[in-house]
């Protein structure tokens, strides 16, 4: 004698949670982004301090990373996990291929501010390597424009033309 006698009731949270577990455990792309399409975003955010809800949340949200990492949503994973590596490397490596050598060296910039504040490392090898490929790809030059805001200014241009020459040099 319920309320909805002979209706079925499904809770999100537990909808995601089984379909999310099952992608994770195959590995399976297309389940992961039918699970991802009904994730609902923070578990409860009114009762987030409560000691049930924010294990519970915590798992959901794990659960959602792993499903973002799965499906290769790598500027959504550095967003919520600062600190993941490998989202910072991947999104250096699809910048260094579209030629963006100065979004390359931003990312690398955001992991090294992270990983040295949070944790007191350094970034990898690999970070390192990438952000040095795209420092010796990007080339310094001083244009037109800067040289007629200089007008007048013939040995600050020097200097300045001096030290872009010997940067670009290493």
């Amino acid at each position: 004698a319920g309320l909805f006698a002979g209706s079925s009731v499904e809770v999100d949270a537990i909808v995601f949670d089984a379909s999310a577990r099952a992608a994770v455990a195959s590995r399976d792309v297309a389940i992961a982004r039918t699970a991802l399409a009904g994730y609902g975003g923070e578990l409860l955010p009114q009762d987030r301090y409560e000691d049930w809800a924010a294990a519970r949340g915590e798992q959901l949200s794990q659960l959602h990373l792993e499903l973002l990492r799965l499906t290769e949503r790598w500027q959504e994973v550095a967003e919520l996990d600062a600190g993941d590596e490998r989202a910072h490397l991947e999104l250096m490596r699809r910048h260094l291929a579209a030629d963006d050598r100065h979004a390359v060296l931003r990312q690398f910039e955001r992991l090294d501010r992270v990983l040295r504040r949070e944790l007191g490392v350094a970034p990898s090898k690999e970070a390192v390597a990438l952000r040095d490929r795209a420092l010796a790809d990007t080339p310094v030059t001083v244009r037109g424009p800067l040289e007629r805001n200089l007008i007048g200014r013939e040995a600050e241009l020097a200097v300045l033309e001096r030290a872009l020459d010997e940067a670009d040099a290493g």
